[in-house]
């Protein structure tokens, strides 16, 4: 099935969208007020517009991947042409009865994916409006398993699978730098140093998905008593790091719930 798709906001998320879903088929405009830094996504194939409008006419299904603060206000005026279509929200902390309260008549996905949906690698959780149907269920993981992997769960959860999935890549990014830096500091040319951390991380990541054994279980099968691993594991614990990632996440989560309430202040 090939999918005639209208991606609002053309930035990061947006514009990782855009190109995922181009990358498997669909026909995708993407409409943004600033089509200078989308310029890329014409290699993709995407059919790039300054007006939501027509963007919108041009699809069956619409993704907003807007800031949170300007995509009711956005949404709002649209909402003659929303009507009856399957609209997908991407925006932190704005809500699917914001949504609907808004436009009734739109058939709401709320869902938080990253921006390794670019290379079809996302992890995407989504949630449904109350007036959607199983087929606009099956839409939905469709799409969305066109940008990996996808999961439906409930609302209350969404907050916080966005400072985890959403804001992850970021914190990623940041532990592979690292490794890198690591590397450099030993002697390691930095290409090697950066291929090398970055092949391990996406191994370790698929033995735990493909095993489904606890990380903490993979990770006593590598320490040996007395051997490197430990001494760099000791390190680690010294700088409290698992707790930093754990605040991390927490604080996200609670940024994404202060984005509601501002979102509903708008």
């Amino acid at each position: 099935m090939t999918f005639r798709v209208a991606v609002i906001g053309a930035g990061m998320l947006g514009g990782s969208v855009a190109k995922g879903l181009a990358q498997k088929g669909c026909h995708v405009v993407a409409a943004d007020k600033n089509l200078e830094k989308a310029k890329h996504l014409e290699e993709a194939g995407i059919v790039l517009l300054h007006d939501n409008v027509e963007a919108i006419r041009q699809a069956d299904v619409v993704f907003f991947a807007l800031k949170p603060h300007i995509q009711l206000p956005v949404i709002s005026l649209l909402v003659e042409e929303l009507k009856g279509k399957l609209c997908f929200s991407m925006a932190a902390g704005v809500q699917i009865g914001q949504l609907f309260s808004v436009v009734p008549e739109v058939h709401w996905v709320r869902g938080m994916t990253n921006i390794c949906a670019s290379v079809n690698a996302a992890f995407t959780a989504f949630t449904l409006s109350q007036n959607t149907t199983d087929q606009d269920r099956d839409t939905a993981i469709k799409l969305f398993s066109l940008l990996g992997e996808v999961e439906e769960t409930e609302e209350p959860y969404l907050d916080a699978i966005t400072a985890i999935s959403g804001s992850g890549p970021a914190y990623i990014f940041t532990v592979l730098e690292a490794l890198t830096y690591g590397g450099l500091r030993v002697g390691i040319p930095k290409d090697l140093a950066l291929k090398a951390s970055a092949a391990t991380m996406i191994g370790a990541a698929r033995l735990v998905l493909e095993t489904g054994k606890h990380p903490a279980e993979l990770k006593d099968g590598v320490v040996t008593p007395g051997g490197t691993t430990i001494e760099g594991l000791y390190e680690l614990e010294e700088g409290d790091v698992r707790s930093a990632f754990i605040r991390a996440i927490t604080s996200a989560t609670q940024r994404g719930k202060e984005l509601a309430k501002e979102s509903k202040n708008s």
